[in-house]
Formats: C-alpha cells, sequence, structure tokens
C-alpha cells in the first residue's frame, strides 16, 4: 500500500506542515505538507496516517512554497522554487532562463468531508523563485500570496546574480478568480493541464514589490496586514489590505512583469517595522504582538501591531529560520510560548560526530519581555512547524474491527491459513499477543505470495510487527489493522518470521 502511495519515488523534502482550518482557526483533522518532487500529502490526524499523496504533478518544479491551506480547507499552495521550461521535458539553455523558462503557481482542490486532494488550477507565473506563502484570512480570505526573490531572472551564482534589485515581489493571487477562471475552462494545455495564463486572463495576479530576497509572507490574524520580510533589507514592511484593494481599482501600477501588473509600493504599504538583520518569518501571538525571526542578527523581535514599535528582541542559538508561536498563524493566537527553529547549534550538545542535530528552543511569551526557558535538538534542518491545542487532536487508539473492511482480513485464528491457486499464495494470518498464526507455511520456488496480517487485538498500544528474514521485509500493524505485503519465494530453505514490535 506504501510503494503504491509512493508511486516509485524513495525520497521526499519535506518543508512545510499545514494544519486543516474552519473558519481560520486548526480543526484538527488533516495535516498536509509539501515535498520537493512536486507532491503534497495528506496526514489524517485521527489516526496520524499518511492517507494520500497527490504528484508529482504537471509543470511545478521544487514545491517549496506550499502546501499552506486556505481558512476552510478549500485549498492547499504549491508553488515552483525552481523555474523550467515546461512542460516538464523540454530543453532550453540556460541563456534563455528570462524568457523560456517559467514558474507556476497551484492551488489544490481539497474535499470538504473526506479530505481528497485533486488538482484545481494552475498559474502560469515569471521565472522566479517562489519561496513562502500565506492565505488571506477574514476581511482578506479569497486572496494567497507567495514570496519570490530573483525576480532579476539571473543564473550563475545566485547569492550574486539574484542579489542587485533593491526589491522582490509578493504575488498576490485572487484564488477565487483563479477558481472562476478554471471552472469556464480558461487556460491553455500545458503538461496535460490547463494553465491560466494572466496576460490573457487578467484581474487574478498582481505582484507587490518587497524588501529585497523576501521569504515569509504571514497574513495578520484579522487579515488586514501582510507581513513581508526582505532578508537582504533589515526591515520587515506590513502591507494593508485595503490599500492593496484601492490601488488594483485603481490601477496604481508601476509596470508590468509578463504581463501581470506591479503595485506601487508607496501606495500598499503601512510602516517599514526596523525589526533587526535578516527578517525571515512571522507569527503573531495573543495580544496585538507579532514575533519576526531574525537570521543574521540570531534573535527573534517583538513587535506591535499598529504602533509598529519593537518592545523586545531574545537572542536565538543559532542562525534561526522559522519560528511558530502557539496558533500563531491562525485567526486567534493562544497560548504563551513560542518556539525558535534554528538552523545551527554549534556545541549546545554533547558531540554526536559530524551530523550534528539543530537547536530548537522554547521562549516564554507571556509577559512583554521575553524569556528562553528550554533548549531541544531536532534532525537538521528544522524548517516550519505548528502548535496546536491538545484537545483539537482527537485520534482513535485502536481501529475498531467494524471499520476494518479488508478483503483478506481474518478474526479468528481458525480461518487463519495459507491457500494456493496456480503459484499464487494467499497466506491469511492472524496476530495476537506473542502468537502469530499460522506459525508456519510452506512454498514452492518462484511462488507469488501475498501475506494478509491482521492485528485482531482491540486493546492501546498493542501493536505487532511482521519480520521475514532474509527477504527485507518488515512492518507494523496497529490494533485492528490489516496490511499486507507481497514477494516472490526465489530462495530455497527455511526462513523464520517473527514478531518484530
Amino acid at each position: 500500500e506504501s510503494k503504491k502511495m509512493l508511486g516509485g519515488l524513495t525520497w521526499g523534502d519535506v518543508h512545510h506542515p499545514s494544519l486543516s482550518e474552519t473558519g481560520g482557526d486548526y480543526d484538527g483533522r488533516w495535516l498536509f505538507v509539501n515535498d520537493m518532487n512536486g507532491r503534497v500529502a495528506r496526514v489524517d490526524l485521527r489516526d496520524f496516517k499518511t492517507k494520500q499523496i497527490l504528484g508529482p504533478l504537471p509543470n511545478v518544479s521544487g514545491n517549496h512554497a506550499s502546501a499552506f491551506v486556505t481558512p476552510n480547507t478549500e485549498y492547499s499552495m504549491m508553488a515552483s522554487r525552481f523555474s523550467i521550461p515546461i512542460p516538464k521535458g523540454t530543453a532550453a539553455g540556460v541563456d534563455k532562463y528570462a524568457t523560456e523558462y517559467k514558474g507556476v503557481v497551484a492551488g489544490i482542490k481539497i474535499d470538504p468531508k473526506s479530505g481528497q486532494m485533486s488538482l484545481g488550477w494552475q498559474i502560469l507565473m515569471p521565472p522566479f523563485d517562489y519561496d513562502l506563502g500565506d492565505a488571506g484570512k477574514k476581511v482578506s480570505d479569497g486572496w494567497m500570496f507567495w514570496t519570490s526573490y530573483n525576480t532579476e531572472r539571473a543564473t550563475g551564482k545566485l547569492e550574486v546574480t539574484s542579489t542587485q534589485k533593491d526589491r522582490d515581489y509578493i504575488a498576490a493571487i485572487d484564488w477565487k478568480a483563479a477558481e472562476k477562471a478554471a471552472a469556464e475552462g480558461k487556460g491553455d494545455t500545458i503538461g496535460g493541464v490547463k494553465v491560466i495564463d494572466p496576460k490573457k486572463v487578467p484581474g487574478i495576479v498582481y505582484f507587490m514589490p518587497c524588501g529585497k530576497s523576501p521569504h515569509g509572507v504571514d497574513v495578520a490574524p484579522d487579515g488586514k496586514w501582510i507581513v513581508g520580510s526582505g532578508k537582504l533589507q533589515g526591515v520587515t514592511t506590513v502591507f494593508n489590505f485595503e490599500k492593496i484593494q484601492t490601488a488594483i481599482r485603481n490601477k496604481d501600477f508601476t509596470g508590468d512583469e509578463d504581463g501581470i501588473p506591479v503595485l506601487k509600493y508607496e501606495s500598499i504599504k503601512d510602516a517599514e517595522v526596523q525589526v533587526g538583520l535578516g527578517p525571515l518569518h512571522t507569527q503573531f501571538g495573543p495580544d496585538g504582538y507579532a514575533y519576526t525571526s531574525l537570521f543574521v542578527d540570531s534573535a527573534i523581535a517583538k513587535w506591535k501591531l499598529g504602533t509598529w514599535e519593537v518592545v523586545d528582541k531574545v537572542p536565538m542559538s543559532y542562525s534561526i529560520g522559522h519560528l511558530t508561536a502557539a496558533e500563531g498563524d491562525t485567526v486567534s493566537p493562544d497560548g504563551k510560548y513560542l518556539v525558535g527553529l534554528n538552523k545551527l547549534s554549534h556545541g549546545r550538545h554533547l558531540s554526536v560526530g559530524p551530523s550534528q542535530p539543530e537547536s530548537s528552543q522554547l521562549v516564554d511569551i507571556s509577559e512583554e519581555k521575553m524569556k528562553l526557558v528550554y533548549d531541544a535538538f531536532t534532525e537538521p534542518e528544522p524548517h516550519y512547524a505548528q502548535i496546536v491545542k491538545a484537545d483539537k487532536i482527537k485520534p482513535i487508539e485502536v481501529y475498531p474491527k467494524e471499520e476494518n473492511k479488508h478483503p483478506l482480513a481474518v478474526w479468528d485464528v481458525k480461518d487463519a491459513g495459507a491457500t494456493r491457486a496456480g503459484n499464487k499464495v494467499t497466506v491469511k494470518m492472524v496476530v495476537v499477543r506473542s502468537t502469530m498464526t499460522p506459525t508456519d507455511f510452506e512454498l514452492k520456488e518462484g511462488d507469488d505470495v501475498t501475506i494478509a496480517i491482521t492485528n485482531i487485538e482491540q486493546t492501546t498500544d498493542e501493536l505487532h510487527g511482521f519480520g521475514l528474514l532474509d527477504y527485507n521485509i518488515n512492518i507494523v500493524v496497529d490494533p485492528g489493522e490489516t496490511k499486507t505485503v507481497s514477494f516472490k519465494a526465489s530462495k530455497k530453505g527455511v526462513y523464520p518470521y517473527y514478531c518484530t514490535n
């Protein structure tokens, strides 16, 4: 089952989890995560199992700016980190990057009852690097925002070539307009799917100038402000959604990028907050405060929405990237803590060799002055995280017997055993406490074998494993669950199997 879901890929590169939402608050149903291989996965929080992996999708290359969801989980977001000629498989020299390479942003439609994902729409974009995203809330609901850098359309040593301009962009996308255009069949077929070209379908995409090399774009809880942080600028810019709408209505543009209007910076910003050096990402607290990570300063800045006053900083060890506050990206942030997700630890733990864990630091934000209270060490490299109230997650601890509809499930040892149809052998196995039934079975060389293992336990924490020596097989079966594994009996001899859990 897992191999089929993985579709032949043996690795994934996950960065950004996104909990499902209702009304802009976490609802505890699903967790969506991105994969750079052009995929999004859905984890069912009822049992914390991956139930679907969508993709790789056509045209999206390096799905980094993902999998952020809209306030009622209508969509999960995808975007190209690495622009390429499209459709995939098209060749063009790197010297043609500025004109023949394209980025793509996409909305992944989510069924409100089942969580099943499908492609909703794709939009053709200039060949920028699309990095992070967030969905509008409340007054800005219906919009998505993506940061982008390398608006120079440069190649080579990007640390130099892609940092020539003073500003890059945040892409503001009216996803309801994109949804409507897709429903009307607008767009060109590229890679087997419809792709909307903003030059041909105007009014969907706009660019907002933002400080050089923006990483995070974060929407305030009331949806009024969109916060963009230019890593190479030293300020965090706060944009006013109402001003954005006014600028769009008034066509207050300074130009365009491949037909996409560029909004006038001075017309849409409310403030430039002097947070410090290397601002990356912003989270929000329950009392109208914002918290911005500072990569160069190795610190978190705390500042007040509306007055734009920086009230405190706390050092991080070291080179903080993302940060997460308790429900700090929802319409109603809660709690007293945030966690800084640092990219370096530099000896704050016992040495474990060259592959060093990173430092994640717990910060108390319950008072005006922040306080570092705890260090933890995680696998490299921590990216985004979310903190959700424990009472919103209501997982089961056993699979109820009546829900197991697997056609090979058996619930009584008298029904266990092996059956043969030609060279195809099916073994129905029951596992309970310390016994696996059947305790042995015989095969012929060349048989195609399927073992269906049912854990008939209905007691919490009674997991069972099945390991078959010398055949590279090991699976874990939860209480009430049936799993199958198939292999060819290619070796003569006697091979033990045993419970590995």
